[in-house]
C-alpha cells in the first residue's frame, strides 16, 4: 500500500511538471562572466518579474505560452530585452544571458562623488550641495539629469538635496544637522557604491517611508559583489590628477562567510600654475571600504561593513572681474579659465595655502536579516560615523589684511575717478597743475585729494605682471611681522595666526523594517527609525607663524565697546 502511494505522488510531481510553462536562465557579466545577483528580470507581456539569486540564477513559472519580451535590469549594467517564445508545457532554458557593464554609469559615480568635494569650500563646511541627480537609477530621466545637468546642480522637481534622503544597507545616514548626506566619505569608493536602489517621491519600497524627493539605498552586502579582483588607474583634470583603484570580493564560500573590499588613492602635487581649478591647490585623498557577511543556511545573515576616505585638500576662491582682468586669467587664449587663486603664497620658495581641507568620516553599519518564513522578513541594521571636517584660515588682529585681493590692496581703491573716459590716466587738474593735492575731471568737475600716478602704476604693475609678493600671501611679511611684535611686545598677542575651524558631527542610527508578503495581492512593510546626533563647532590654532601667543579678541566687538 505504502508503494503505491509513493508512485501516486511521484506520477503527480511528473504530470504537474509537464504541465507547467516556465522560463529559466543565468545572468553573468559579459567581461568576467561572473553570476549577477540581484538583476530583475521581467515579462513585459505578462507583468511578471523575479530576480536572480546569488549564483545569477532565475525561474518563472506558471507562464502563458506566448511570445515574449523578457527584459534585464541591474544597477551598473546596461539594460538587456531579448525576445523568446515559450512552448506550452516546456520549461524554457534561455541559457547564459552576459550583461554589459554600464561605462557611463562610472563616469556618472566619478563625476557626482567629486562635484560633493569640490562643493565643501565654504568655511563651516555646512555647504555640501551636489546635483540631486546623485542617485541616477536605470530610470532614463534620472540618469540623464545627473549626467548630463549635473554641472548645472540640476534639482529635480526643484526641490533642494535636504528634500531627499540616503540610505546605507537600510539605515538613515542623512545628517540631522546639515539635512544633507557626506558624499566626502565615499571619494574614490565608486566600485563599493555600485549597488543601489533609488525611489521618487513616496513610491513604495523596502527601505524608507519616501518623501518630497528621492531616496537612495545603497546595497554594501559583501555577497553583492562579483567574485574576483579589479583593479584599475586613472587621469582627470579635476580636482586630483590621478587615481588608483583595487577592489576584491571572495563571493560566498562554502563555511558561510563572504568578504568585499576596495581601496582608492587620489591624489596630486601643489599646482603652481595652470591649475585646474586654481593655483596653488593640493589634493590627497585614501578611501577604503571593507564588508563582511556571513550566512546560516538560508534564513540568517549578519554583516558588517566599514568605511572611510581620509582628504586633505587645497582651497582656491571666487574673486571680483577686475582682479581678474588684472592677473589676465579671463583671457581664454592664455589660460582658458579662471584660475587665479588669493589663498597661497610663497614660503621659502615653496608654494604654501592657507586654506586646507582636513576631512574624515569614519563610519560602521551594522545589519541583520532574519527570514522568518517564505513570506516574513526582518531587517534590523545599527550605524554609526563621527564626521570630522575643518578648514584653516588666517585670522589677524590690530594689523593689516593679508588678503593680497582685499578691496583696499587693489589699484580700483586709489582711482578716485582719476581716469578718463578715452581711458587715460589724469595727471594734472585743469590748471596744469599737478594732482596729489586736488584735481578735476574730465568734465571740468572737482573730485578730490587723490594718489599720484606713480604710485598707481606701481600697484597696476604689480598686479599684471603677477608680482607674488602682491598678487599672493606674503608668508615672509606675516612672520616678520610676528617677529617683530615679540621683540616690541613679548606679552601680547600675535598679529597673525593660522587657526582651523571645526565642524564635527557624530551620529547614531538605528532601523527596523519588517516584510509581509503572505496575503492576495498586498504586500506589507512596517519600519522604525531612530537617530542621535551631536555637533560640535570649535577653532583650533593651526599655526602660531612665529607668533608667540594669540588672545583671541574680536576687533569688531572691541570696536563697537
Amino acid at each position: 500500500m505504502k508503494k503505491t502511494v509513493s508512485i501516486l505522488a511521484m506520477l503527480l510531481v511528473v504530470i504537474s511538471a509537464m504541465a507547467q510553462t516556465s522560463l529559466q536562465g543565468v545572468v553573468t557579466s559579459a567581461d568576467g562572466g561572473q553570476p549577477i545577483e540581484d538583476v530583475k528580470v521581467t515579462l513585459a507581456g505578462q507583468n511578471i518579474s523575479t530576480t536572480t539569486n546569488q549564483k545569477g540564477e532565475f525561474t518563472l513559472t506558471y507562464l502563458e505560452a506566448i511570445e515574449e519580451e523578457v527584459i534585464f535590469e541591474a544597477e551598473g549594467y546596461l539594460t538587456d530585452i531579448q525576445l523568446v517564445v515559450l512552448e506550452e508545457g516546456q520549461f524554457n532554458d534561455m541559457g547564459t544571458i552576459s550583461l554589459k557593464e554600464d561605462i557611463q554609469r562610472e563616469m556618472q559615480d566619478e563625476i557626482l562623488l567629486t562635484l560633493s568635494e569640490s562643493a565643501l569650500n565654504d568655511d563651516e563646511g555646512k555647504s555640501q550641495q551636489m546635483a540631486s541627480g546623485s542617485s541616477a537609477s536605470i530610470d532614463v530621466f534620472n540618469s540623464t539629469t545627473s549626467y548630463a545637468w549635473s554641472s548645472a546642480r540640476y534639482r529635480g522637481r526643484g526641490y533642494d538635496q535636504t528634500a531627499e534622503s540616503y540610505y546605507i544597507n537600510g539605515v538613515n545616514f542623512t545628517s540631522a544637522e546639515r539635512g544633507t548626506f557626506n558624499y566626502s566619505a565615499l571619494g574614490g569608493l565608486n566600485d563599493a557604491t555600485r549597488n543601489r536602489e533609488v525611489v521618487n517621491g513616496i513610491e513604495a519600497n523596502n527601505f524608507t517611508f519616501g518623501g518630497l524627493g528621492q531616496a537612495t539605498n545603497y546595497m554594501m552586502e559583501a555577497t553583492r559583489y562579483a567574485q574576483g579582483w579589479k583593479v584599475g588607474i586613472g587621469a582627470t583634470n579635476r580636482n586630483y590628477k590621478g587615481v588608483v583603484r583595487a577592489t576584491y570580493s571572495s563571493g560566498l564560500l562554502d563555511n558561510g562567510w563572504a568578504f568585499a573590499a576596495q581601496i582608492a588613492f587620489r591624489g596630486t602635487p601643489y599646482i603652481n600654475k595652470k591649475g585646474f581649478i586654481g593655483e596653488g591647490i593640493n589634493y590627497y585623498s585614501l578611501g577604503y571600504f571593507f564588508s563582511a557577511e556571513k550566512q546560516w543556511g538560508t534564513r540568517h545573515k549578519l554583516n558588517i561593513i566599514t568605511f572611510g576616505a581620509p582628504t586633505t585638500r587645497g582651497q582656491s576662491a571666487a574673486v571680483t572681474q577686475e582682479v581678474y582682468d588684472l592677473t589676465n586669467q579671463y583671457n581664454p587664449t592664455q589660460w582658458g579659465w579662471n584660475n587665479y587663486n588669493p589663498y597661497w603664497g610663497y614660503r621659502n620658495g615653496e608654494v604654501r595655502n592657507s586654506r586646507i581641507v582636513h576631512s574624515y568620516d569614519p563610519t560602521v553599519v551594522l545589519g541583520y536579516n532574519f527570514k522568518i518564513d517564505n513570506h516574513q522578513l526582518l531587517h534590523v541594521a545599527l550605524g554609526g560615523h563621527y564626521s570630522y571636517y575643518s578648514n584653516s584660515a588666517l585670522n589677524f588682529y590690530n594689523a593689516p589684511d593679508p588678503r593680497p585681493d582685499y578691496y583696499r590692496n587693489l589699484p580700483s581703491f586709489l582711482w578716485d575717478n582719476q581716469i578718463a573716459a578715452n581711458g587715460n590716466f589724469i595727471d594734472k587738474d585743469m590748471n596744469g597743475k599737478a594732482l596729489g593735492q586736488g584735481f578735476y575731471d574730465a568734465q571740468g568737475n572737482f573730485v578730490g585729494a587723490s594718489i599720484d600716478k606713480t604710485t598707481y602704476m606701481r600697484m597696476y604693475n604689480d598686479w599684471t605682471s603677477r608680482n607674488s609678493q602682491v598678487t599672493q600671501i606674503d608668508w615672509d611679511a606675516i612672520y616678520y611681522a610676528n617677529n617683530a611684535n615679540n621683540i616690541n611686545n613679548p606679552n601680547g598677542s600675535a598679529r597673525y595666526i593660522q587657526e582651523r575651524r571645526h565642524n564635527d558631527i557624530g551620529e547614531m542610527m538605528a532601523s527596523a523594517t519588517y516584510q509581509n508578503t503572505q496575503f492576495d495581492h498586498l504586500k506589507m512593510i512596517a519600519g522604525l527609525e531612530l537617530k542621535e546626533s551631536v555637533g560640535r563647532h570649535y577653532k583650533t590654532i593651526d599655526d602660531l607663524l612665529g607668533g608667540r601667543q594669540w588672545i583671541d579678541i574680536d576687533p569688531f566687538a572691541e570696536r563697537d565697546i
